[in-house]
C-alpha cells in the first residue's frame, strides 16, 4: 500500500483499532492516533507484503462510530509467483528467467523432457509492477513463456493530527497474503525512573539505593540497557526498532552484544541466546559506555529513522559506499561458513527482508571446499568506488587473512608436530604434521609454511626428505613409502629449522611453527567479489584473486589487511607486508573491467574432449597431461607432486595408481579434467587388451576455457552426465568436502 485516507473522522472513540481483510496479502498493520476522541489518523507499524488488491479497513472498539479509512497499494512490489503459460522444447540446462521493470528477483526452472514445468521463486525482489513481463532465455531451449503475479505491500498512512496524551492502541491488518512488516505507533517522550522501583529495597542488599539504577520506563529505538544481577560479560542489547502495542506490551528487535564494550555475539553462538536471571530486569546504560552504541549512531542518520538492523555492518568490518549512494549500500546478513547474504537499499527498507544475493564463501573447486571457517579468515570486505560507472557498483574488496576471529594471527587453527626419529641435523629436523582438515590434494593444494618461510613441495614416487638438504620442504605421501622411510600413506611431513613445534598455526614471523593445510582458492589473496542481486552466486563463479601483494601464506600478519577501491573503481589499493622481508609498503593494483571474462564459472576442472580415432591393436585410449608450471612439458604433471596425471581415474589418476582407461576399439572421446585458465600438455595413449602402449600421439596442446570447451562438446554432442559434475548443475558443493 502507498498509504491510507482518512474518508471521516467519527467521534467517542478511546482506544479503537483496524482491522484489514481481504487484498491477498498479510503483515500489515499500524496505530490508531486520537485527538479528542476522535481518529486523527492511522500510523504504519508494518507495511507487510503479498498483498494483489487493496484491503478492506475497518475502524472497531473504542466505543466510537462513522469513521472510515481507506488502503492504497503500494506502485511496485515482488515477485510472488511466476506461472507458466507455455513450457517450449530443447532445455538442456537451466535458462535465464528475468521479470522486466524491478530488481533482485531469482528464479530456477523445473525441467521435464525438454520443456519448463513450472518455475520457483527464490527471491521475490523489488521494484516490480503489473507492467512487468517474463524473459526466459538460454538454456538451449525455445518457446517458453510465462506471466508474473506481483504482490505489493503497505508505504505509508497519512494522519489529519497525531494528538497528544494518548495511548495508542495495536492496529492489526488480516489478509493479502504477506508478513513481516513492524514500525513504532506514535510518539513517545524517553523518561527513565531513579531508583528502580521493582529493586529499590534490595539492589543495595541492606535497603538502601546506594547500588540502584535508573530503568528505561518507555522504550525507545536506540536504548541501550544491560540486566540487573548478571556479570559484566552477559548481553547488553540496544534496541534497533521499536512497536508499542498499547496494551502495555513492547515488540522490538534488538542488536545483541556482551561484554563492557559492547562487542557483537560471536557468529557460531549467535543461534544459541544467552543465559538471563529471571525475571529479567533490564537497567539503563550510558552511551558512553557502549562502543557499539557508537557504530550504531554512526550507521544511521542523525533521527534513527534509518537504524542499521546491525550495528555494525559486518561486525564493524564494512565499508560499504557513501551517504550519496545509499541506494547502493550493501548490508551482510549472515556469513554461515558456506554463504554470504545481502540486502540492498535504505537501511530502514531491509529490516526484516530476505537477502537479496547470496554468494558462496569461500568458492570451492570441483564440489569440495577447504574447511577454514569463518572463525579462521577475517574479512574487511571494502565497496567505495562510489564514481565508477553502474556496471562497476556490484562488487567489493576483501583481503582473506588467516586469522582468528577476533584479528590476533597466532594460533588460528592447530597441528600436530611429531619429530621423525633420527632426521635431525643440528637444529634441522623433519616433522610428520597433521592439520584438523585432512587432505585432498586433487582438489585442493598444500599450503605449508613456517614463520616467515615457505615451504617448496617435493612430493612424488620414491621420493625421501633429507636434513638439511631439504630445508623448507615438504612432502606428502600419496603411497606409503614416500617423503620418509617407513611412511604410511596419507601423511604430510616438513623439513623446517628451529622449529616451535607447538602446533599453534598461523602468520608469525618470529617463530618457525611448520604449518600445513589444504588452502582455500582465496586464502591470503587481495579479492574482488561480486554482489549483483540479479546474480545470485551459491556457486562463487563471481570471485576474482587479484594479488598475494607478494606475500605469501602466513607473512600477512596483519589480521585486519584490507582493500579500498579508488573512488572510480579502476584501482585497489592494498598493503604489502613482506617486500623482499625488509619492509612493509602500500601497493595500486590496477582491476580490470568487471565482470570481464572472468564470468564463466570456474569452479571446477574443465572437460577439453579429445576425439581419438580406432586403431590397429588399440582397445583402450588414456591421456597423459599436465602443466609446465610444474615442470618439463612432457613431464605431464599436473600438481604439485612430481608424477604424470592420465585421465584414467577420478577426476584424474597419478601414474602409479590403477589405471581405468577408457574402451576405445571403435573410436572414442577422452575428457580432460583441466584446471580453468591453464595452458594444457598432453599426449595420447593407445593400450591393447594388456594395458600395454601400443602407440602414442605428438606432445599437443590446447587451453582450459570454459565457453570454448562448451562449444566444443556441444558440437560433439557431448553432456555432462547427471551428478558427476554437481557444481555445474547449479548445485551448491557441500561445506566439507566433495561427495
Amino acid at each position: 500500500m502507498t498509504g491510507v485516507t482518512l474518508t471521516a473522522h467519527g467521534s467517542g472513540y478511546s482506544y479503537p483499532r483496524i482491522v484489514l481483510s481481504g487484498g491477498g496479502g498479510s503483515g500489515a498493520y499500524g496505530a490508531v492516533l486520537l485527538s479528542g476522541g476522535t481518529v486523527a489518523g492511522v500510523g504504519l507499524d508494518n507495511s507487510g507484503s503479498g498483498y494483489t488488491s487493496a484491503p478492506t479497513v475497518a475502524v472497531v472498539g473504542g466505543g466510537g462510530s462513522g469513521a472510515a479509512v481507506t488502503a492504497a497499494l503500494s506502485a511496485t512490489g515482488s515477485v510472488l509467483a511466476v506461472n507458466v503459460t507455455s513450457g517450449g522444447s530443447g532445455y538442456m540446462e537451466q535458462p535465464v528467467i528475468s521479470v522486466s521493470g524491478g530488481t533482485g528477483a531469482a528464479f530456477t526452472a523445473t525441467l521435464n523432457n525438454g520443456a519448463i514445468a513450472s518455475v520457483t521463486v527464490n527471491n521475490g525482489g523489488s521494484g516490480y509492477n503489473a507492467s512487468s513481463t517474463v524473459t526466459i532465455a538460454g538454456g538451449y531451449g525455445s518457446g517458453a513463456t510465462a506471466s508474473a503475479a506481483i504482490g505489493y505491500s503497505v508505504a505509508s498512512f497519512t494522519a489529519a493530527n497525531g494528538g497528544s496524551g494518548y495511548s495508542a492502541p495495536t492496529v492489526t491488518f488480516t489478509g493479502g497474503g504477506g508478513v513481516g512488516a513492524s514500525a513504532t505507533a506514535g510518539l513517545y517522550e524517553e523518561v527513565s525512573s531513579y531508583p528502580y522501583p521493582h529493586n529499590a529495597a534490595t539492589c543495595g542488599g541492606d535497603g538502601t539505593t546506594t547500588f540502584c539504577r535508573s530503568q528505561p520506563l518507555t522504550l525507545q529505538e536506540g536504548d541501550a540497557f544491560t540486566f540487573i544481577g548478571e556479570s559484566s560479560g552477559q548481553e547488553r542489547p540496544f534496541a534497533v526498532k521499536v512497536t508499542h502495542n498499547g496494551d502495555g506490551t513492547v515488540t522490538a528487535v534488538f542488536a545483541r552484544f556482551v561484554g563492557a564494550c559492547a562487542q557483537q555475539i560471536p557468529i557460531f553462538n549467535s543461534s544459541s541466546a544467552y543465559s538471563h536471571i529471571t525475571p529479567v530486569r533490564p537497567t539503563m546504560v550510558p552511551g558512553a559506555s557502549c562502543n557499539g552504541l557508537g557504530v550504531y549512531y554512526a550507521q544511521s542518520d542523525a533521527s534513527l529513522s534509518n537504524p542499521m538492523e546491525e550495528n555494525a555492518a559486518w561486525n564493524s568490518h564494512g565499508d560499504f559506499m557513501t551517504p550519496n549512494k545509499s541506494s547502493e549500500l550493501a548490508v551482510r546478513l549472515q556469513n554461515d561458513g558456506n554463504n554470504q547474504a545481502f540486502r540492498f537499499g535504505p537501511p530502514s527498507y531491509e529490516i526484516g527482508l530476505a537477502p537479496q544475493f547470496t554468494s558462496a564463501n569461500p568458492p570451492a573447486f570441483g564440489g569440495t571446499r577447504a574447511h577454514f571457517n569463518p572463525g579462521m579468515v577475517q574479512t574487511h570486505p571494502s565497496s567505495r568506488q562510489f564514481q565508477a560507472p553502474a556496471n562497476e557498483l556490484r562488487w567489493y574488496l576483501d583481503t582473506r587473512v588467516i586469522s582468528n576471529e577476533l584479528g590476533g594471527v597466532a594460533n588460528v587453527f592447530q597441528n600436530t608436530e611429531t619429530l621423525v626419529p633420527g632426521s635431525c641435523a643440528g637444529s634441522t629436523c623433519i616433522y610428520d604434521v597433521t592439520n584438523p582438515f585432512g587432505f585432498d590434494i586433487k582438489h585442493l593444494p598444500l599450503a605449508a609454511w613456517a614463520g616467515n618461510n615457505l615451504l617448496q613441495d617435493k612430493s612424488g614416487p620414491g621420493s625421501l626428505l633429507s636434513a638439511p638438504g631439504d630445508i623448507w620442504k615438504y612432502c606428502y605421501s600419496y603411497n606409503a613409502g614416500e617423503c620418509a622411510s617407513g611412511s604410511p600413506a596419507g601423511h604430510a611431513y616438513m623439513v623446517v629449522d628451529k622449529a616451535v613445534a607447538n602446533g599453534q598455526c598461523g602468520g608469525y614471523y618470529n617463530f618457525n611453527v611448520p604449518c600445513l593445510a589444504p588452502a582455500n582458492p582465496e586464502l591470503q589473496y587481495n579479492v574482488q567479489v561480486g554482489m549483483d542481486p540479479n546474480k545470485p552466486d551459491i556457486l562463487g563463479t563471481y570471485w576474482r584473486k587479484l594479488t598475494m601483494a607478494f606475500e605469501g601464506w602466513g607473512r600477512n600478519i596483519d589480521g585486519f589487511g584490507n582493500a579500498r577501491a579508488t573512488p572510480d573503481g579502476s584501482w585497489a589499493l592494498v598493503t604489502g607486508h613482506w617486500l623482499d622481508g625488509l619492509r612493509c609498503e602500500l601497493m595500486a593494483v590496477k582491476l580490470p573491467p568487471w565482470p570481464g571474462a572472468e564470468s564463466a564459472y570456474e569452479g571446477d576442472f574443465i572437460q577439453i574432449p579429445v576425439p581419438i580415432p580406432p586403431s590397429p591393436g588399440a582397445v583402450n585410449a588414456r591421456i597423459r597431461f599436465g602443466y609446465a608450471e610444474n615442470g618439463a612439458a612432457n613431464g605431464f604433471i599436473c600438481t604439485t607432486r612430481q608424477e604424470a596425471c592420465t585421465t584414467s581415474g577420478s577426476p584424474f589418476a597419478f601414474a602409479s595408481e590403477t589405471q581405468a582407461d577408457t574402451p576405445c576399439a571403435n573410436g572414442c572421446t577422452v575428457e580432460i579434467p583441466a584446471i580453468p585458465r591453464r595452458i594444457v600438455y598432453y599426449e595420447i595413449d593407445r593400450l591393447d587388451g594388456l594395458g600395454n602402449v601400443v602407440s602414442s600421439s605428438p606432445l599437443q596442446v590446447d587451453y582450459a576455457d570454459e565457453q570454448a570447451q562448451a562449444l566444443r562438446r556441444r558440437q560433439l554432442g557431448i553432456r555432462y552426465k547427471k551428478g558427476k559434475y554437481p557444481a555445474r548443475e547449479g548445485k551448491a558443493p557441500p561445506a566439507g568436502g566433495k561427495k
